[in-house]
């Protein structure tokens, strides 16, 4: 929050942990009981302004005095899917400066009842948002910097592993493996891949008191 302020209301010290190493959740190795006690955080920096990568910094040195936390990194390899350019090229023009500069604050990537839309956003922020629908890791394997907006309509419903176009009621609908290439130009393609993960080695239950 402005003012150097990290505030966590009911959160898991699983949360914490991803928030402090800026994780997603299968890279983090640990406990079940990681996710199931709630904690209440309010804490200060004590020179503000600070920085995201300062108040992680300091979240990190939190958990390690609170909690007793110690972690270490390993290289996991997991089934992931390379988001890249398909055979018949990218579809979408990036934006120019201009544009970028008249988008300023207005970026991201939402969903409706249609599919996706996206403003002002790389194409690795299009790989990190459906990282959690398609419940695998999904690493941006295309080689582009430039910023775009975009939409792809696709059912929601078909969000499955297998990439199918057929919901299970029967329905024929566009997948999001479908629509990405159709629409966009770019493909989804299963591989094995190297992923640095965090192992928790010891932790507490029970924080020390302020």
């Amino acid at each position: 929050m402005p003012g150097g302020r990290f505030v966590g209301p009911n959160v898991d010290l699983g949360f914490l942990i991803q928030q402090a190493w800026d994780l997603y959740d299968y890279q983090l190795i640990g406990p079940a009981w990681l996710h199931a006690d709630r904690f209440e955080i309010q804490a200060t920096a004590a020179d503000t302004p600070a920085s995201r990568d300062e108040l992680k910094k300091m979240l990190q040195n939190l958990l390690a005095e609170r909690f007793r936390l110690r972690v270490h990194r390993e290289t996991k390899e997991f089934s992931v899917y390379e988001l890249s350019v398909a055979k018949s090229g990218v579809k979408i023009q990036p934006l120019g400066a201009a544009e970028i500069e008249a988008r300023a604050g207005r970026t991201g990537i939402g969903w409706n009842r249609d599919g996706l839309i996206a403003n002002n956003v790389h194409l690795e922020a299009l790989a990190r948002a459906l990282q959690r629908e398609l419940g695998r890791p999904i690493l941006d394997k295309t080689g582009s910097t430039d910023n775009y907006d975009f939409k792809v309509h696709y059912d929601q419903r078909l969000s499955r592993p297998d990439g199918g176009d057929q919901s299970a009621d029967g329905s024929s609908g566009a997948s999001i493996f479908t629509a990405l290439e159709e629409q966009l130009g770019l493909g989804l393609d299963l591989k094995k891949d190297p992923i640095e993960v965090l192992v928790i080695d010891s932790a507490d239950k029970a924080p020390s008191a302020n």
